[in-house]
């Protein structure tokens, strides 16, 4: 994915511990929009 994408290089890793589960019938969009907000402040 790095060969292909040179802008990733930088980054340690391409992964997160951090996980979300969730039906689609359970969580609102403004959850899920929160939550990416939210892991971006975390880096």
């Amino acid at each position: 994915m790095r060969q292909q994408n040179q802008h990733l290089k930088h980054l340690p890793s391409l992964w997160t511990r951090s996980y979300l589960a969730s039906t689609a019938g359970h969580i609102s969009s403004e959850t899920i929009k929160r939550y990416v907000e939210e892991q971006k402040i975390r880096g």
